[in-house]
């Protein structure tokens, strides 16, 4: 009513047009009113937190498995690892099936026939050692052992390191500081210890690291006839 009365009063087309826009901004102010009050109500999507605030608990941290720097040895490693102590320079087949139960039969060493025919024979055995497959490998003059050594082949020049250090450190603490000999030709580098036995001059443990091929070879010689 209030807006026919003014269109009334206002007889030319001036004032029209003023009642007319005066009538779409009171309409456009209320469309307004309407869409700010659904705003304000409306929760937001996204929560953002402030991680400057949370504490050390409430964090969980990766830790990392630690790297394996020292050889370790198990009772079963150690068990195998003395008998380069225990069996000696000399001894039949059958008195070495006694310390080593696992020992295989014998046959020509290096698979020649005439090296079997000048006494010459070997047992070759794989053992695990160290969580890992090692030859530990026997040879005879005429059934008298002159000669046993065990052989590793590492993955890599890391865990030939620590099987080498590991290994040399075990029989220094049995026969004391090696000698330490190294031989480079060419491209080839391999690093020797040689243990000196008191009242013994005959036979000689040792060790040899390969560097190149990581591998680790040690045992006991004989430097002399028996």
């Amino acid at each position: 009513m209030y807006f026919y009365s003014m269109i009334m009063k206002m007889k030319d087309k001036k004032g029209f047009y003023g009642i007319l826009l005066f009538s779409l901004l009171a309409l456009l102010a209320a469309c307004t009113s309407n869409t700010s009050d659904k705003t304000n109500t409306t929760e937001p999507d996204t929560v953002f937190v402030d991680t400057t605030e949370l504490k050390k608990e409430d964090v969980t941290e990766v830790v990392k498995a630690p790297v394996q720097k020292h050889l370790i040895l198990s009772d079963q490693d150690k068990r195998y690892l003395t008998l380069v102590d225990a069996i000696k320079i000399g001894s039949d087949y059958n008195a070495i099936k006694e310390k080593y139960p696992d020992l295989r039969g014998i046959r020509p060493e290096e698979k020649k026939d005439e090296l079997a025919v000048q006494g010459y024979t070997e047992s070759v055995n794989k053992q695990m050692l160290f969580e890992k497959e090692a030859v530990l490998e026997f040879n005879f003059k005429d059934d008298s052992l002159y000669n046993f050594f065990y052989t590793i082949n590492a993955k890599d020049n890391e865990s030939a390191d620590i099987i080498y250090k590991g290994v040399k450190k075990y029989y220094s603490g049995i026969w004391g500081e090696p000698t330490i000999e190294k031989v480079e030709e060419e491209n080839h580098y391999s690093q020797d210890y040689i243990w000196r036995k008191k009242n013994d001059n005959i036979t000689t443990p040792y060790i040899n690291y390969d560097v190149n091929s990581n591998t680790i070879v040690w045992g006991v010689r004989v430097d002399k006839a028996l």
